[in-house]
């Protein structure tokens, strides 16, 4: 069944939505939000649709909701049970359980379902953060900071600050975890003090056809009908403290689990969302929207691209190198297809001149106090010449980090030639430049278990292809390939560089013992890298001198804003715990088209047809033939909701996070954005700014007809 419908009555609607952007950025700000708990309105919270109260959600003092939140990693996950199961997407254990799979036994193709405790599996390299409780340490960040002009040295008081106060906090609490997150750049810090658990196991992982139906095709995109969840188990030791794995481990019992409702959802219902979202630019000028635009997501999504497409071809026709790069390739498409998305979405409604408009509305706003308002107007000033130059800077310092990132031959090389540096420096001590050989040689002992020629090679000759073509950027070109012919030398360059890779790692380490000899190496790799050391370290001392003078700006901006609107402040999302509520609703993402808010099995069976990547899978179209037979014969709807769409503030991080409904009861399980709303990490709006859920009753079915899944089912019902 189609759920988006063009809609000829709705094409001057659509057009004014878009038309009115500036007037609901300013009227609808505290719509959006990723709030701090502590920042949660009690009544606005009432008013908007919360039968719970703000306390069952987060309480300083007590149990809530908030203990039943878990961090995973760039993800979010729920316990759904008194004996530490975990609800999460499949997305969140792709990679995990992609390093369980073999072309023998390919759990990531065919799913997998405990039978019991025993045959969980241990997920190597997964862990879980729990919160305890967090604290404000702006004071101590901050302490002498106001002092300080030079931009650098007051960056490097505030990182020293921090560091001061982490080994304070790890003194005071050696049993936590504890992470210190900016809430305000040059404002506003807080310490959060965290459980963390390292031994977890998979309990459940639905089939890929089912997982990831739909895959690239359909990510960030609507309608949907993914079954894109998956169950994990939190083990401790006896005594209830973290632990590695070990057999003698028990399930957590968590403190606060969230109870499941499967009574469905309907349109306008409210939800809310909890969780831990990444990051987002909201307090940010509009000269960092325009580079964001022109230069960094641009230069990203063509080499994520590129390197997908090579990824791509090198596994066609081989099952071992498809499990290999099938990771890399999803994480890879999954920020070059957000990219696009946004640069789609920034161009459609000219993002970049509705922020310049939004900055000269705030003018006039403060134009009763023409001082601030001036003060306002300087600032854009100085953040447009610095952007001015981040534009270069900042495009070199992002090709410098992909191509030691993609490639461990020269990273080594790297880390060989910086070593060199270090010891003909006459500033570092000895003392220091013994740390300086351990942290290299466990570097490159680790670079070398890990490397990929057949990658490696193809990844990194089209960054030098990019720096070839832009000598003005890149110095060292022209002294190093020359200014004819470049296109056989890098050819040549390739062919013999990885003809004599590093292998020998008793050789490779050897180099360390004797410093002077990598400066008189023969190797093709450190080479290069000589030739371009002193650029990328010019580079690397401009991006930060620029970032700190941007940083330092930053709190002025913010605050100004803020007595021009009135608004309160919402930090930019951080990677800590969250608040976002909204409402079951669908959307017009385009002129006449209008799209529902809810998809069916019915869709299911549709897409299958389709073939690619929607995959005919026999199981489930059993499952959905049968649950039709049943309805029919009781006369009831045959095809209850699969996915739905809801206006919550939601950005990456958010994977995993449960929907709940107004008394708190999960409803729900998000798991992505349509793709006009990948724009959220720079402006939520109600017109397109819509996340994706999974519904709870489509993960019950999945569990209970396809997957004859009875453990996990007793388990979520205790």
């Amino acid at each position: 069944m189609r759920r988006c419908f063009l809609l000829q009555y709705f094409r001057l609607k659509s057009f004014m939505l878009i038309a009115l952007w500036i007037t609901l950025a300013f009227n609808s700000y505290a719509d959006g939000g990723m709030y701090p708990v502590n920042q949660l309105d009690s009544a606005k919270l009432k008013s908007a649709g919360l039968k719970i109260s703000v306390k069952d959600i987060y309480n300083p003092n007590g149990v809530s909701l908030m203990q039943a939140i878990v961090s995973l990693g760039g993800c979010t996950g729920s316990f759904v049970s008194p004996d530490g199961l975990i609800l999460t997407n499949h997305h969140c254990v792709f990679s995990a359980v992609a390093a369980l799979s073999t072309t023998q036994n390919n759990i990531l193709q065919n799913g997998f379902s405990a039978v019991d405790r025993e045959s969980e599996i241990p997920l190597k390299g997964m862990s879980v953060k729990i919160m305890i409780n967090y604290e404000d340490v702006s004071t101590k960040v901050l302490k002498d900071v106001e002092k300080i002009s030079d931009p650098i040295k007051r960056k490097d008081l505030i990182e020293a600050n921090i560091q001061m106060v982490l080994r304070e906090e790890k003194n005071k609490n050696p049993d936590m975890m504890v992470e210190l997150s900016e809430m305000m750049t040059g404002k506003s810090y807080i310490i959060i003090r965290y459980q963390f658990f390292k031994d977890v196991r998979l309990v459940y992982v639905p089939p890929k056809a089912i997982g990831e139906f739909g895959g690239e095709t359909d990510n960030w995109m609507w309608p949907r009908h993914s079954g894109d969840f998956s169950f994990i188990r939190v083990y401790t030791a006896p005594n209830g403290s973290p632990s590695a794995y070990s057999g003698d481990n028990i399930p957590l019992k968590p403190s606060k689990y969230i109870q499941i409702n499967t009574n469905g959802v309907k349109e306008n219902d409210f939800i809310f969302i909890l969780g831990y979202p990444g990051r987002t630019f909201r307090n940010r000028p509009s000269a960092f929207v325009n580079y964001s635009e022109k230069v960094q997501m641009p230069f990203i999504a063509d080499y994520f691209e590129y390197r997908i497409n090579e990824m791509l071809k090198l596994s066609a026709q081989n099952e071992e190198k498809k499990l290999k790069y099938e990771s890399q390739i999803k994480a890879l498409a999954n920020t070059s297809k957000n990219y696009r998305g946004k640069l789609k979405s920034m161009a459609a409604i000219k993002l970049y001149q509705q922020k310049q408009a939004e900055e000269l509305q705030i003018i006039k706003l403060l134009s009763q106090s023409p001082e601030k308002a001036r003060e306002f107007e300087l600032l854009l000033s100085k953040f447009d010449s610095l952007y001015a130059v981040y534009a270069t800077v900042g495009k070199k310092n992002l090709w410098y980090s992909q191509f030691f990132n993609v490639s461990p031959n020269f990273e080594i090389a790297r880390l060989l030639v910086s070593y060199y540096k270090a010891s003909t420096d006459p500033q570092v001590n000895k003392s220091d430049l013994e740390k300086i050989y351990g942290i290299t040689r466990a570097k490159i002992n680790e670079l070398i278990d890990n490397q990929n020629l057949e990658t490696d090679s193809l990844f990194v000759r089209r960054l030098l292809e990019m720096a070839i073509q832009e000598p003005n950027l890149f110095s060292w070109v022209h002294q190093y390939f020359g200014q004819e012919n470049t296109a056989v030398k890098l050819t040549m360059f390739i062919k013999n560089a990885y003809h004599s890779y590093f292998s020998n790692k008793v050789l490779i380490l050897g180099l360390l013992d004797k410093p002077a000899s990598i400066r008189k190496s023969k190797n093709l790799f450190i080479q290069l890298v000589f030739s371009m050391i002193d650029d990328m370290a010019r580079t690397s001392e401009d991006f930060r001198l620029l970032n700190s003078t941007i940083d330092a700006l930053l709190p002025q901006y913010v605050e100004l804003k803020m007595l021009a609107t009135g608004n309160e402040f919402i930090p930019d999302a951080n990677s800590t715990f969250r608040m976002t509520y909204g409402y079951i609703r669908g959307y017009y993402p385009q002129d006449a088209v209008y799209c529902f808010p809810f998809t069916t099995l019915d869709g299911v069976i549709e897409k299958m047809a389709l073939g690619g990547e929607y995959e005919f899978y026999q199981p489930l179209v059993t499952a959905i033939d049968n649950t039709r037979v049943v309805s029919n014969a009781e006369k009831q709807s045959d095809s209850f909701t699969v996915n739905f769409l809801y206006n919550a503030d939601t950005t990456g991080g958010n994977s995993g996070s449960p929907v709940l409904n107004a008394y708190g009861e999960l409803v729900g399980l998000n798991f992505d954005r349509t793709f006009e709303a990948t724009i959220n990490d720079f402006a939520w709006n109600e017109s397109y700014s819509r996340s994706i859920g999974v519904d709870i009753r489509y993960i019950i079915f999945v569990l209970d007809k396809v997957s004859h899944a009875d453990y996990v089912l007793r388990n979520i019902k205790n």
